[in-house]
């Protein structure tokens, strides 16, 4: 009865980052640049679940409470500042940090992010996502800094751990060609999808969580496994 109407409510509630066309952030730089394409365009989007919200909402609050306590013992400078820099063919690439911090003389930037037990326990291995890496060398970009410390949340335990990224020449060439592929996009000339299917015929779920699945993977169909979403090859 009463989730039913707890559902209702987050499914309505409207989440600014549906609702923005601008790609061009350091945020969506280690994304898929297919899917980032779609949304410049104004590709119809899937609406984000209940579910997807409600994860959304509690990470947001997570990470705030994180920058008030370093706020209230000044752990932290420069807090919230915006922060950009320019492509080589004019486009500009804007975002914010969490704040900055120094480490043996050497400023470090700083970012909070609440994770799943799964993405915890990899961290704790010192393993990084992909997109994590793209969004810290934009922000390391723009600042002209050369380190950049996780701070990583366990929404399961509360337990936190930390990892240090450090520029990377290799990953900022990715991060422009595939912005650059973004911003040449056309609905006639897509840039290539990012990700393919596994042996069991399974895509990863980047492309299972992502808004533009269905008009992008029209060979699959999204199933549930253990109230998991997965797109699956058609039979």
């Amino acid at each position: 009865m009463i989730t039913e109407k707890i559902l209702e409510f987050f499914k309505n509630v409207e989440e600014k980052r549906e609702w923005s066309n601008n790609v061009f952030r350091a945020s969506s730089s280690g994304k898929c640049a297919r899917a980032l394409a779609y949304q410049r365009l104004e590709y119809e989007a899937e609406p984000l679940s209940a579910r997807a919200r409600m994860v959304f909402r509690l990470g947001d609050l997570v990470e705030q409470d994180l920058v008030n306590a370093c706020e209230s013992v000044n752990a932290l400078e420069d807090m919230q500042k915006e922060a950009g820099f320019i492509l080589p063919n004019g486009q500009e690439i804007t975002g914010h940090i969490d704040g900055i911090t120094e480490f043996n003389g050497e400023k470090v930037i700083v970012d909070f992010k609440s994770i799943s037990l799964y993405g915890f326990m990899r961290a704790e291995k010192g393993e990084l996502d992909y997109a994590y890496k793209c969004q810290a060398t934009c922000y390391l970009k723009a600042l002209g800094l050369q380190k950049f410390l996780f701070l990583f949340y366990n929404k399961n335990t509360s337990h936190v751990t930390e990892i240090i990224y450090q520029w990377d020449e290799k990953i900022f060439k990715e991060v422009v060609d595939r912005f650059t592929r973004v911003g040449q996009a056309t609905k006639e000339a897509l840039p290539d999808k990012e990700y393919g299917a596994n042996a069991k015929g399974e895509l990863p779920y980047q492309c299972s969580y992502c808004a533009y699945a269905k008009v992008c993977q029209t060979d699959y169909e999204l199933v549930f496994e253990k109230g998991k979403p997965k797109l699956r090859r058609k039979k």
